[in-house]
């Protein structure tokens, strides 16, 4: 546990290197003693430290390590912990991750983002994503999240401004949109952009 505890503060210290080799030489000794919370525990240590230094595919390595042997009923605390990093490592292989039944977006750098009271916004930022890197239209914006054949005196203005909303809330810096883009047609998410959508 002196180790644990060790490379703990080290990976607090942002030693990553330092932090990985105590958190082995650990596992090393570990092996040899029945703590099983202990084991687990590093192996989560480990996992993290990865995930802190960008390495995913080491990250969820380590992490796959801990959950095919935690005993669920046993360790909750740890078992949150392991769930709430896997999510982490998942969400950052993507731009955009969105929930839809929770309406919850998670952006790569501003984190999550509840659209609980914005399900007009959600609709359509979904379906941009739907056809993602094509323009869409404003007749088939109107058409598809307002089931109404396009006229441009009722269409423009709720268009511009749900736009404009979903803009405010994902977008980092609204002059330079990277998620929803502009064309002399219509509108259009970035095709090069990763996205998720889990329900």
């Amino acid at each position: 546990m002196i180790l644990l505890n060790e490379g703990r503060v080290y990976r607090l210290m942002n030693q990553h290197n330092k932090a990985l080799e105590l958190f082995k030489e650990a596992l090393e000794i570990d092996k040899y003693h029945k703590n099983l919370f202990g084991h687990l525990y590093l192996l989560y240590e480990v996992s993290l430290t990865y995930f802190t230094l960008n390495k995913l595919d080491f990250a969820q390595m380590y992490l796959d390590l801990a959950k095919s042997i935690v005993p669920e009923m046993d360790l909750i605390r740890l078992v949150k912990l392991i769930n709430e990093l896997q999510l982490k490592i998942t969400n950052s292989k993507y731009d955009l991750s969105i929930n839809t039944n929770a309406r919850i977006i998670v952006d790569k750098f501003k984190g999550e983002i509840n659209l609980n009271r914005q399900g007009l916004v959600l609709e359509v930022l979904l379906y941009l994503i739907k056809n993602q890197g094509k323009c869409t239209t404003k007749e088939e914006l109107s058409n598809a999240i307002w089931n109404e054949n396009y006229n441009s005196k009722i269409h423009d203005n709720k268009i511009y401004v749900t736009i404009k909303r979903l803009r405010d809330i994902i977008e980092s810096d609204i002059k330079k949109p990277k998620y929803i883009l502009s064309s002399r047609e219509g509108y259009f998410f970035n095709n090069s952009l990763k996205v998720v959508i889990n329900t």
